[in-house]
């Protein structure tokens, strides 16, 4: 499966995509702490977090289904 080229290529996107968004989300929340924003801040920037991986991925995803890949 590794020795696939073009299954290599989507599976480190995928990666390195899903490590960048955990990434970004725990900058924020480092931020926020480091800061001393009001408590309700964290579970905001989680939901907000969630909100976009729940309520937004099926749109992107049929967009980006539209888009040719290669």
């Amino acid at each position: 499966m590794f020795r696939n080229r073009p299954v290599r290529a989507l599976l480190t996107a995928q990666f390195l995509s899903a490590f960048v968004d955990n990434m970004i989300l725990f900058i924020v929340q480092a931020i926020i702490l480091r800061d001393h924003f009001p408590g309700y801040y964290l579970p905001l920037v989680q939901g907000t977090f969630l909100f976009s991986y729940i309520v937004l991925s099926p749109w992107v995803g049929c967009f980006a289904d539209q888009k040719p890949k290669a």
